[in-house]
Parts: structure tokens; sequence; C-alpha cells
């Protein structure tokens, strides 16, 4: 019987530091809100708000809202997003964070958007064909589809039936 007693207080023991500890490390987190804006007051949807020195990353919704968190108050979020400058912020024990994000049209020219995120154009390894939105103005079109038709090299655009109104392949 006493040794019984005694091994149901060692059992409670252990679950009662087993969930402190649970407690004292979840204290160590520090959640950060806030929503990200263009120049024009604009919410910028796509951004990546990213804890400095760490993979610990989260994208803003439509809305330019964001939620984080963070190792500690004293951390420091970068804020970047394709056609702005990224933006470095100290946390400062502040839950918080509402900014606004500068335009940068140079930084656009530098960048290539592929089928599944973005690269820098010096690290594509395959062929890039540009096409120029002006070119689009000045030819009498319906679809973007019937534009590309001519203006770029190693693309082909195809109709896909004889039909009037359908739609177009482009390879």
């Amino acid at each position: 019987m006493i040794r019984r007693i005694a091994l149901l207080r060692f059992f409670f023991s252990a679950i009662f530091f087993l969930l402190l500890s649970t407690f004292s490390f979840s204290q160590n987190s520090f959640r950060v809100n806030g929503i990200i804006r263009d120049a024009g007051g604009q919410p910028v949807e796509g951004a990546t708000v990213q804890e400095k020195g760490t993979s610990n990353t989260t994208q803003t919704k439509n809305d330019g809202s964001f939620q984080l968190n963070v190792a500690s108050g004293n951390a420091v979020l970068v804020i970047s997003s394709i056609g702005f400058e990224s933006k470095e912020l100290p946390v400062n024990n502040t839950t918080q964070i509402n900014t606004s994000l500068a335009t940068s049209a140079g930084a656009l020219e530098d960048i290539v958007v592929i089928g599944y995120g973005t690269q820098k154009r010096r690290n594509v390894t395959s062929a890039v064909s540009n096409f120029d939105a002006r070119a689009l103005s000045e030819r009498p079109v319906g679809r973007v589809d019937q534009a590309l038709v001519g203006q770029m090299a190693g693309v082909t655009v195809k109709q896909t039936t004889g039909a009037l109104g359908k739609g177009m392949s482009v390879q």
C-alpha cells in the first residue's frame, strides 16, 4: 500500500512538472499583429513578413493583415513584397505593428515571376521572354491570348477548335 502511494505521488509530481515546463515554454513566444499598406494607403496582399535571422515567416492576407509568433519582444521583422522596398522593423515589445512600404519600380526589372514563385533574373537558367504592355494597347485585339500571337520568340499560340469565340492554346 505504501509503495502504491509513493508511485502515485511520483506519477502526479511528474505530470505537474511536465505541465509546468510546457507552460514556461509557451511564454517564450511573442505574438505580433499588424497591417501592411502601400504609400497610397491601400493594403498590400501577399507581402512576406519574416523574423530576421530565422525561417519564421508569414504572408499578409488580402486586407494586408498578418499575425506572427516571434521568439521574443526584441525581434526584428523584415517585410518585403514584389514592387516594394524591403523594410526592417524592430518589435520593441509591441503587439501591433502597422506600416507602409515604399514602391520600388527599379526592382521589378530584376525579378522574374515563374509558375511557382519569383526569382532574380540572374538566377534564372531557362529562356525568358518579355512582353511590352504598350504593344498590347497599340493592337486592336479582344483577348490577351490573341495579343501574344507573333510577339515573343518560342511562344506558340494555336486555336483549339475551328469554332468562333473558342479559346486558344498558349505554349
